[in-house]
């Protein structure tokens, strides 16, 4: 955009014969940037933000309520689980990196 704008800060007077021009260049180069900021907008809302989102609402240890069990059967739960989330995790992780 400064370089579209440059010829209005040095070359252009009141006047310049091309003012028209000028400003339909300008209003050109601020709608693709508008366009810009939307597919961006849109990147950081729908692709990253929403992986984010689940990342940090992802359990990582499960506790099942009204249960007993031993140490060993809780480590092997807890593993299974942790398994299972952590591909989770990768998935979304590459996602966002991808975006």
């Amino acid at each position: 955009m400064e370089w579209k704008l440059r010829p209005g800060m040095t070359t252009l007077t009141w006047t310049s014969l091309n003012i028209d021009p000028y400003i339909n260049h300008i209003e050109a180069g601020l709608k693709k940037l508008q366009e810009l900021v939307s597919c961006v907008n849109d990147i950081v809302e729908n692709r990253i933000e929403t992986n984010l989102k689940i990342a940090s609402r992802t359990l990582l240890v499960d506790l099942p309520e009204n249960a007993s069990f031993t140490v060993s059967e809780f480590v092997s739960m807890q593993q299974a689980h942790i398994s299972g989330k952590s591909r989770l995790l990768q998935d979304k992780n590459m996602e966002v990196e991808n975006a």
